[in-house]
């Protein structure tokens, strides 16, 4: 018979490598950004991808990475350990939800809002209280954006899909559509439609877009991560 301080050794000794060995590995999501992250003929490419895999090999951590829809990739974020993103915009509403790594590139991005080019709008009437309909995509920081500045529900679409965000402009059903300039380029060649058929109404806001762990991530991950990265930022690789 094993004498029970020996068997709680060998417990402890079985429940650590267990551990450790959960933390060699992390599984990445994030949604079909190209050219900055993408998988073509079943490889993934993109600038954002070659830093993330700098990062992992720093970190010395293997990776899993899936590339899914964007209302997907939040709610893994949301409710998954251990699970990591690519680039992901940092909000005051999310700092709470997530452990920051760091920014994936140092530039912050701006956003405008759309309008078909033949179509009058009063830039000045742009506002939480204006008379024109905006769509934005669900869960995004678009649609907090509208959300934080007061635009009331009944004057703005939430959708799922960014194509369907340009076919509600092209077909009149709204008035304006939140995006920036790379996702309105995106979508309108998904679409085979010319970008000239829109202009730029006004200037949004701005965003920082970083990598990013789930909130239940083991802390040692998180320290491991943001000590990679910041190794790697002293190399200019961010």
């Amino acid at each position: 018979m094993v004498p029970p301080l020996i068997l709680c050794l060998l417990l402890f000794c079985l429940v650590s490598v267990a551990q450790e060995r959960e933390i060699e590995h992390i599984h990445v999501v994030n949604n079909d950004i190209p050219p900055l992250l993408f998988k073509q003929r079943g490889q993934y490419q993109g600038p954002y991808y070659e830093k993330l895999r700098k990062l992992l090999a720093e970190a010395k951590l293997q990776y899993e990475l899936d590339i899914l829809p964007w209302p997907r990739v939040y709610q893994t974020l949301l409710t998954q350990p251990n699970t990591m993103i690519v680039s992901i915009g940092r909000t005051p509403k999310r700092e709470s939800l997530f452990h920051w790594i760091g920014p994936v590139v140092n530039e912050e991005e701006e956003m405008f809002f759309y309008q078909l080019k033949d179509e009058h709008i009063e830039v000045d009437k742009i506002s939480p209280s204006g008379p024109y309909s905006i769509a934005v995509l669900r869960d995004t920081y678009f649609h907090e954006y509208l959300q934080v500045e007061g635009y009331p529900p009944k004057n703005y679409y939430a959708v799922l899909g960014g194509d369907e965000l340009l076919q509600m402009l092209l077909k009149k059903r709204v008035d304006l559509i939140l995006l920036s300039d790379q996702n309105l380029a995106l979508h309108a060649n998904n679409l085979g439609v010319d970008i000239g058929l829109f202009k730029k109404s006004n200037a949004a806001f701005t965003i920082a877009h970083y990598m990013a762990l789930s909130k239940g991530s083991s802390p040692e991950l998180v320290e491991r991560l943001q000590d990679a990265y910041q190794r790697l930022a002293q190399k200019s690789i961010f």
